[in-house]
């Protein structure tokens, strides 16, 4: 690890964590023991600088840090920006091989039920057994509670961001719709599960519900909520007053996609396609940056073999002239190679 990165790493590990809010720039400036920035641009770069240590979520003027890596990204590390292509290019592969086997023009699913069709969970993610998980193992309550939200906040990131995708290329439309679960009587009958699309009333009374627990709770956002490990409590509580104001048992998000059978199957041939030439362009870098780390590898012994014979025929020490003389691979070779593979053959 660089001495840099070392510096800035021990300093967010003491200063940051997972949930806290800092109340405006400055504040974080003073936390990383950073100067503070004059112009956007500088702060722009700046604050790109700090997602190769933490991720954060900006409220107005605060900042709240929502993940802390386990160690600093490389500068080149495309993480730092938040590129999830790599995800995204397979989940569309996925999701278009389920709307082409559709019938309709329309599918609905919860957030966690697209979750589990798409390969990104199993079962278990969703039942959420605490002690079914904890058997015959050494993870605990605060493993488990830590595991929920740092992968949920991923899982979602990635899955809008390829719903966006198919939008954005006019595939697929999507909808977020708030489905209430309410108690009505019906000719004296009261109705069971009663689950429907909440009119705009109910989403307002949801929404002001969660927005007065969060004071209550003395948390800033929904994101606290999970970085807190305060879910369960969280909407315990909204649900209780949703029950005791508006009869609503509960409420939850579930994803509508209206889709094209023919568009969506003809996208589906050249997403495999590009599948395809994605995995074929990995495994030609992979070859070539083996090939090199072969190369570097044979010339150090060779060198080392050459340097040693010679050092037998002479007395003292050898001249820089004479050990030039012995063809050596320089200390950048690999760092080169492996870039000019990103340069010129990454598709």
């Amino acid at each position: 690890m660089e001495i840099e990165n070392l510096k800035m790493y021990d300093i967010v590990k003491i200063n940051l964590s997972e949930g806290l809010t800092v109340k405006n720039y400055p504040e974080m400036c003073k936390l990383l023991d950073e100067e503070i920035k004059d112009g956007s641009r500088n702060k722009k770069f700046q604050m790109e600088d700090w997602k190769r240590y933490f991720t954060f979520e900006k409220k107005g003027q605060k900042f709240i840090i929502t993940e802390i890596y386990d160690k600093p990204l490389d500068k080149n590390d495309k993480r730092a920006q938040g590129n999830n292509k790599e995800y995204i290019q397979h989940i569309e592969l996925l999701l278009l091989n389920y709307l082409s086997k559709q019938k309709g023009f329309k599918a609905t699913f919860t957030v966690k039920k697209l979750f589990l069709m798409l390969s990104m969970i199993n079962q278990s993610y969703i039942d959420k057994d605490y002690n079914k998980i904890k058997e015959n193992s050494f993870v605990t309550d605060w493993h488990i509670n830590n595991f929920y939200q740092r992968s949920y906040q991923k899982l979602k990131e990635v899955l809008f961001g390829s719903l966006r995708n198919l939008k954005n290329r006019r595939l697929i439309d999507y909808e977020e719709l708030t489905m209430i679960n309410i108690r009505e009587i019906v000719d004296g009958k009261l109705l069971q599960n009663n689950i429907r699309i909440a009119d705009e009333n109910e989403k307002n009374y949801i929404r002001d519900t969660q927005r007065e627990v969060l004071k209550e709770m003395k948390l800033e956002s929904i994101t606290q909520v999970f970085l807190k490990y305060k879910t369960e409590a969280f909407y315990k509580r909204v649900n209780e007053l949703l029950w005791e104001r508006y009869n609503i048992k509960y409420s939850f998000i579930e994803i509508e996609i209206l889709f094209t059978h023919n568009y969506v199957v003809e996208a589906l041939e050249q997403a495999k396609l590009n599948i395809e030439r994605k995995m074929l362009n990995d495994k030609v870098i992979n070859y070539m940056n083996k090939q090199a780390q072969n190369n570097y590898d044979k010339n150090q012994i060779q060198y080392n073999e050459r340097v040693e014979e010679y050092m037998e025929h002479i007395f003292g020490k050898p001249s820089e002239m004479a050990l030039s003389k012995f063809f050596k691979l320089d200390d950048m070779y690999l760092e080169a190679q492996m870039e000019l593979a990103e340069i010129l053959i990454r598709v």
